[in-house]
This record gives C-alpha cells, structure tokens and sequence, in this order.
C-alpha cells in the first residue's frame, strides 16, 4: 500500500484523536493505524476512514475482512 508522504502526520494525529487507545478493546499496547474501508477497495487516507487498533484487534479485523470476502 502507498502511504502519503505525511502519512506520520495522519498517523499521529488519528492516534491523539483517539487517546491512544484500541477504539475496540481499549488497549494502549502495539497500536496501528487501520484503514475501515481498505485502500484496495477504494478507501481512502482521510481521518474519517481511519481508526486505532490494538495488534490483536488489527488482526482480528483483517481475518474478517477475509473470511467476508470468501463468502
């Protein structure tokens, strides 16, 4: 995926807005930047598509991305 070239900028800011937390389970522990609607699919990198997920939570939500594609 091509991230912008102020793609730290976003992150950090979507990681404030945030508070650094999972908006999922609340973790505060290896947080990414994750894109709701995927860029692939036509997502795009604006603060209204992205949202804070823990590790297991980003990984979670990308194993139901695959298993809804697969249906």
């Amino acid at each position: 995926m091509e991230l912008p070239e102020n793609w730290q900028d976003i992150r950090q800011y979507v990681l404030i807005r945030d508070s650094y937390r999972c908006i999922k389970c609340n973790s505060t522990d290896n947080l990414h930047v994750h894109h709701i609607h995927q860029k692939y699919f036509g997502g795009s990198h604006k603060l209204s598509n992205l949202i804070t997920l823990c590790d297991k939570c980003h990984s979670d939500q990308h194993i139901e991305l695959q298993v809804g594609l697969s249906k």
